[in-house]
């Protein structure tokens, strides 16, 4: 849930009496870097409609000030975790527990959980405030990421190894890095399946 002014910082805000101050909003200039990750937010929650119509399914999180739900709509199945604490957590690490002890897989059994280690940020460009902090904490992903893997029982990928972030932002693929982690996430995924 988004309060006013939450998605550009609003700089007046300070607590939650602040909602029953009044004060002018501070509009940022177009470019602000939160309004753009908002804005992305939004345009995922436009286009899945698991986003928009199905009913919220909290699950446990595993770490405090960490929050797990999934939402589903028909075939489509999407994981929502979202972290409120002000240090890093391993995302991955919240949601192998609640797969593995699921009988969400095949004849309803815990599925084989594939864990991705996303590769080390690039220069940041756009992102750069809203990332601060990145570069370095995305060099010790890997580490973090095999760690749980391993502690889970599941199958790792450490896509740093075979693609990286794109120069333009810092963050994001490349078409050809998408195509590139893809038939690797195919390949184990087979192995996996015993295909």
């Amino acid at each position: 849930m988004l309060l006013m002014g939450q998605e550009f910082e609003e700089p007046g805000w300070q607590t939650w009496e602040s909602l029953f101050e009044p004060f002018a909003l501070g509009w940022p200039p177009a470019g602000s870097a939160i309004l753009a990750h908002y804005r992305a937010l939004l345009g995922l929650r436009a286009s899945h409609a698991a986003l928009r119509r199905s009913e919220v399914r909290f699950v446990p999180a595993g770490a405090d000030l960490v929050v797990r739900y999934w939402r589903a709509l028909g075939a489509e199945r999407i994981c929502v975790t979202v972290n409120l604490a002000d240090e890093w957590r391993t995302p991955a690490a919240h949601v192998a527990p609640v797969e593995l002890g699921s009988a969400c897989g095949p004849q309803n059994r815990a599925p084989n959980v594939l864990m991705i280690c996303p590769p080390p940020t690039a220069q940041l460009s756009g992102f750069a405030a809203l990332f601060a902090g990145a570069g370095e904490k995305s060099l010790t992903f890997a580490a973090h990421y095999r760690r749980e893997a391993a502690l889970r029982g599941c199958a790792f990928l450490d896509a740093g190894q075979i693609i990286g972030s794109s120069e333009r932002d810092g963050i994001h693929f490349e078409v050809e890095a998408h195509q590139t982690l893809g038939r690797a996430v195919a390949r184990i995924v087979q192995e996996l399946l015993g295909a």
